[in-house]
């Protein structure tokens, strides 16, 4: 049964409305009636635990899709779409609530072998519209044709997930010996006397430790005019699984310099280990060990390995005051989960409330490209600018994720990584220009 409760949670912690001063009114006649002082908002009631599109949902979102398309090619026309949308007859708190709250999943959800929710879960009928940010565009339109509010600026996070920061005692000695090997079989010269080095001295110096490096992020506080950027590093700070978790050691010199050479350019978080949502109460210790490393609370997380089902594996860091979450991804296809990528809060039907952390839609994660599709450099760059262009024309935010290993070229073959972010980099100067 939809309740006043469900409506100022859409309006507040999903459509970003400050509901002070706001009424609202189920009627008898099956109407939502939100009065703003100044103007008053109606959508027919809907079905809050299982709401269900209605062919005229699927023609006002066809519609909005079909624009996208015709023009995607014109910055322009993208991104003041939201100026030009019709408002008559759309549901916003339905479409918006649909969405976020993931009810385009089908019932039992399809997983990955890490039980991660994959993209195959969503209806057919509906996954083309995860193709676009469409909550983000709907929210726009309800702003600026109700509450006469220009798109806000938007921020891109450079966001890391520090697995491991000591390559040597990741790889243990026999794979480093065997390396060392193949670099003097293939006269990998140069190479062989770098990683010799840091083999030795990677727990004293900063500059022999290849996996605390800064080539992920961007250390300047907006492009242009409107676009934000903020630094994020999420630490592995226990080990909860044999094969997907490594025991790091944060007291090393390097580390404490690294934090120390960091501060005021990049935030730090947790990356709650690999088994952490099936034994969530490692969290406290796994948060003062953080705090030891850091020498502050943890304010944002990260699953390691994204695992975390959505929204009540959040309520273990809601009673912990993790406040931000930045695990919110289809790992195996590019698209906007929850048609969304600015912050919003999801409803947890178990504990029937709101769950008190946000949650930050990652856009694009390295090893999708590499790795999960398989991509080449120019394909992989290719689509990532493009789902850049989207996230920031369509949308607010772009959460971008570069594993700090990632960032080492020699230590895979064909990694481009490092590469193609800098290319990002590039292409966002670009873009700010025609924001």
């Amino acid at each position: 049964m939809l309740t006043k409760g469900h409506i100022l949670y859409l309006l507040g912690d999903v459509l970003g409305i400050d509901c002070n001063t706001v009424s609202i009114e189920i009627t008898e006649d099956e109407k939502i009636i939100v009065d703003f002082g100044n103007f008053i908002y109606q959508e027919p009631i809907f079905d809050f635990e299982s709401p269900t599109l209605l062919d005229e949902d699927f023609e006002i979102l066809d519609t909005i899709f079909f624009e996208i398309t015709k023009n995607k090619k014109n910055d322009s026309i993208l991104k003041n779409l939201y100026k030009n949308i019709s408002t008559t007859n759309i549901p916003f708190l339905k479409l918006c609530h649909y969405f976020v709250n993931e009810h385009y999943l089908g019932k039992p959800n399809k997983i990955d072998e890490h039980k991660r929710v994959i993209s195959e879960s969503v209806y057919r009928d509906v996954i083309k519209y995860l193709s676009y940010p469409m909550v983000d565009i709907l929210i726009d339109t309800f702003h600026y044709h109700y509450l006469h509010e220009e798109k806000q600026n938007g921020t891109v996070y450079f966001t890391s997930d520090f697995d491991y920061i000591n390559l040597w005692k990741y790889l243990g000695i026999f794979k480093t010996l065997w390396r060392f090997f193949k670099h003097i079989i293939f006269y990998r010269r140069q190479i062989l006397i770098e990683e010799f080095w840091s083999y030795l001295l990677s727990k004293k110096y900063l500059r022999r430790n290849f996996m605390l490096n800064n080539a992920m992020f961007l250390f300047q506080d907006k492009i242009g005019e409107t676009l934000h950027i903020k630094n994020i590093a999420f630490l592995l700070v226990h080990k909860s699984h044999k094969k997907f978790d490594f025991e790091n050691d944060f007291s090393i010199l390097p580390f404490k310099e690294y934090l120390f050479t960091n501060i005021n350019q990049v935030s730090f978080g947790l990356h709650p280990s690999y088994n952490t949502r099936y034994n969530p109460e490692t969290l406290n210790e796994q948060i003062e060990t953080f705090e030891q490393a850091v020498m502050e609370r943890p304010r944002f997380s990260r699953f390691h390995y994204l695992n975390c089902s959505f929204p009540d594996d959040l309520l273990p860091l809601e009673e912990r005051r993790i406040k931000q979450d930045f695990s919110f991804y289809f790992c195996d296809k590019l698209l906007f989960r929850g048609a969304i990528t600015r912050p919003f809060k999801q409803w947890s039907y178990s504990a029937n409330r709101i769950v008190n952390v946000e949650i930050f839609p990652l856009s694009i994660m390295d090893v999708t490209l590499s790795k999960t599709l398989e991509m080449k450099y120019d394909e992989a760059l290719t689509t990532a600018k493009e789902k850049v262009r989207l996230s920031l024309l369509l949308g607010r935010n772009c959460v971008l994720l570069w594993h700090n290993n990632e960032m080492y070229e020699p230590l895979y073959k064909k990694n481009y990584h490092r590469k193609l972010l800098t290319a990002l980099r590039n292409y966002l100067d670009e873009l700010e220009s025609i924001r």
